[in-house]
């Protein structure tokens, strides 16, 4: 089974428009009201709600982006696209394509106001172009010899452990990066960095970085124990260790696929060596900076009062994509 962020927020609002008719349901019965009818048909017609699919996105020149609205809410919904806030003539519909995007359009935010009877919402894309194609790096096999692992344990002594193996079915399909964790009890907590070898950008030979596209599979495969369990795209520069600081990276029980597109240098923050200095690029993602490895921090944490106990991950159809300037 497969689950995609992105894919979730229809359900969660539906959801939500569920339990606070619940609620209200609730209130009734408390007042002395009596139980009323639990068709939620009665609650009356619900405003829009909507995304923009991609929310975020980096093309290189030339090439044609699709934008879609994603809308609930009570039907019928009317559609306006916008380009920086100005209405474009005639896209009107759920859909907007963009032919063959250039230099004009980096850094436009794409919009779409939903109507319906009672309300209106807007949701918005950024687009951001580059004249230059992305360099890709890839895993999908997870060979252990092609990855450099470093970890961090808390407690140090008597602390965490950690197993890294290439497991050859069970993936999202196939081959995986199977990571075992044995855990003392809990407060404990351990981050292992996995370095692919094979995957450094130089910016002194490859050019400036843009941006960044990050995408991986995750699933927490089993536990003994109560643990927060995640995984989340990182690199390594000048001795440093760099991930994202927000956007859920846990691991749940499927595979689940992780995305974080056109991430910039002000996005991610130092999670291991030393802390940058003032006036310091940290990361840095000019011409002529450090070189860049690509991997993925994988972790464990348990609570105050968790027992001990052994943690399973898996990781799958690991994939960065550097866009340039």
């Amino acid at each position: 089974m497969r689950s995609d962020v992105s894919k979730l927020s229809r359900g969660w609002r539906r959801l939500l428009s569920a339990v606070i008719a619940a609620i209200g349901v609730i209130a009734i019965v408390g007042s002395g009201g009596g139980f009323p009818d639990l068709n939620f048909d009665h609650i009356g017609p619900l405003p829009p709600i909507a995304s923009v699919n991609p929310w975020r996105v980096t093309v290189q020149v030339g090439t044609t982006v699709e934008f879609a609205a994603n809308a609930s809410g009570t039907p019928t919904f009317t559609y306006q696209w916008q380009r920086n806030g100005v209405d474009i003539a005639d896209a009107t519909g759920s859909t907007y394509s963009l032919v063959g995007a250039n230099l004009a359009d980096d850094g436009v935010q794409f919009s779409v106001r939903v109507s319906n009877s009672v309300g209106v919402y807007t949701a918005s894309s950024l687009l951001q172009v580059s004249s230059l194609p992305a360099i890709v790096y890839q895993d999908t096999d997870f060979v252990v010899s092609d990855w450099a692992v470093t970890a961090n344990a808390d407690p140090l002594q008597n602390g965490p452990t950690h197993t890294e193996a290439q497991a050859a079915t069970g993936g999202n399909p196939d081959a995986f990066r199977s990571i075992t964790y044995q855990m003392p009890q809990g407060p404990s907590s351990i981050r292992v960095f996995h370095s692919a070898l094979s995957s450094t950008y130089d910016p002194a030979v490859q050019g400036a970085i843009y941006s960044i596209d990050f995408v991986l599979d995750c699933n927490r495969l089993s536990t003994s124990t109560i643990s927060e369990t995640y995984a989340s795209p990182m690199f390594e520069q000048g001795g440093r260790w760099f991930a994202t600081s927000y956007w859920s990276d846990a691991c749940v029980p499927v595979w689940w696929t992780e995305r974080k597109p056109s991430l910039r240098a002000d996005e991610f923050t130092v999670v291991a060596g030393p802390a940058c200095v003032a006036n310091q690029a940290c990361p840095d993602f000019s011409a002529g900076a450090a070189p860049l490895r690509f991997g993925f921090v994988s972790g464990v944490n348990l609570a105050a009062g968790a027992v001990s106990g052994i943690v399973s991950t898996g990781v799958d159809n690991w994939t960065v994509t550097v866009w340039r300037r």
